[in-house]
């Protein structure tokens, strides 16, 4: 095991990757490539990219250059540091900062776990309930909803309300069952 000081950060100390035999990674999250390969050097610090969800992947190969996978630097870190993922589990960010890919940065967590920790640090948010007029399928809008209300409370049939609104008879039994429209 190859150690590289860092001035205030200890040393840097590499792993092999678990199933990628040409590939090492740092406990600082760097990829190196171990085995030379056409156009790359034994010892070459491959660069991350980051994706559109916040995670820094690499690009390894698997044999040739049309032939590779792009996992994430943080799930490469866990597998080799912390060791193989439970079925079922997520990786989580203890801090919430995706890009931050320290061992003492990473956990295994159940799936609720991770969505209560996103939703804690305001990453996942709870989608707004639709109701009323802003319902994707409303079909009246509030005012008519409150005089259907008023009819059906005057002693009015659900019937009788439809023919006297136009609206059909359906519509007026969900309101009146109380299936639709309960907050007018």
């Amino acid at each position: 095991m190859k150690t590289i000081g860092f001035i205030g950060l200890g040393k840097e100390y590499w792993k092999k990757i678990p199933g990628f035999d040409s590939y090492s990674i740092s406990n600082r999250a760097r990829v190196r490539r171990d085995a030379p390969a056409p156009g790359c050097k034994a010892g070459h610090i491959l660069k991350p990219h980051l994706t559109n969800k916040g995670y820094f992947r690499v690009r390894l190969s698997l044999g040739s250059r049309d032939n590779f996978v792009r996992p994430s630097v943080h799930s490469l870190m866990a597998t080799t540091f912390i060791g193989d993922r439970p079925h079922g589990f997520d990786i989580n960010h203890k801090d919430g900062n995706r890009i931050n890919n320290s061992i003492d940065n990473l956990e295994y967590v159940t799936r609720s776990q991770n969505c209560l920790d996103g939703f804690k640090r305001g990453r996942v948010s709870i989608p707004p309930k639709h109701s009323g007029s802003s319902h994707p399928q409303a079909k009246i809008d509030e005012p008519i909803a409150r005089s259907i209300k008023t009819m059906l409370k005057s002693g009015m049939s659900a019937i009788e309300v439809a023919r006297n609104s136009g609206i059909s008879k359906y519509i007026i039994y969900d309101i009146k069952r109380g299936k639709t429209w309960t907050s007018v």
